[in-house]
């Protein structure tokens, strides 16, 4: 294992003998640590140093993190399909034409977790993750039926000229939309679902830590509760 610091990847949130004691910080130190490991990896190394931004994998994690509440070994290929093509076009403001990108990355984390812990579903993940995946990924970035409410608002604005990397322009985005519709205050930022999309535009920018850990726990409960 290269640049791989000590690290138990199988370790769970929940006291292994009670579901009740929950380490809140569990998830983003194991969400920082693996991502890390990644970035300094062999396979993140040569996809960084082919031009490419790293910051999908972050996102996938995320996404573990707050929609199957449970460690990397422990994602099924229904979970991993779900996050991949139904919660990223739902909740990701990006553009269709980076679904090459986002397999491409995917493909190398996993690659790395396989390489480097032996996951057992790693192989399979690998493996599905081929051409087709980036076509079907495409095809669902790419449809405005799987947009939830604060991607949608996000993506007409996009289409309507206006900068939604900043929030300058989302104001500004909001602020049009609403007196279109004949409201006279703006959409404030805040006041949209953050767990949506906005608050993770391009996905560049981290989400809070803290957010979602509720969910988490009760994700993890239901899990703990199935084995």
């Amino acid at each position: 294992m290269d640049n791989v610091t000590p690290f138990d990847i199988r370790a769970p949130f929940f006291d292994e003998d009670t579901d009740e004691k929950f380490d809140e910080d569990a998830p983003s130190r194991y969400r920082d640590e693996i991502i890390a490991q990644f970035e300094r990896s062999a396979e993140g190394v040569a996809l960084a140093t082919s031009g490419q931004e790293l910051h999908w994998a972050d996102t996938f994690v995320e996404f573990v993190m707050q929609y199957v509440g449970a460690g990397l070994p422990d994602l099924d290929p229904d979970e991993f399909d779900g996050l991949i093509f139904e919660e990223i076009p739902r909740k990701v403001s990006v553009e269709a034409s980076e679904a090459s990108a986002i397999i491409a990355e995917l493909r190398a984390f996993w690659n790395f977790l396989g390489r480097a812990y032996l996951l057992e579903n790693a192989p399979g993940f690998v493996a599905a993750l081929d051409d087709e995946a980036a076509v079907r990924l495409e095809r669902e970035l790419a449809n405005p039926e799987n947009y939830g409410p604060a991607k949608s608002m996000f993506m007409q604005g996009l289409n309507r000229g206006f900068d939604m990397s900043t929030e300058e322009g989302i104001q500004a985005w909001f602020s049009q939309h609403n007196r279109e519709l004949g409201f006279a205050p703006p959409m404030n930022l805040s006041s949209a679902d953050s767990s949506s999309g906005l608050g993770a535009m391009s996905l560049k920018k981290r989400s809070e830590k803290d957010r979602n850990r509720s969910r988490i726990a009760r994700a993890s409960r239901k899990r703990n509760g199935r084995k």
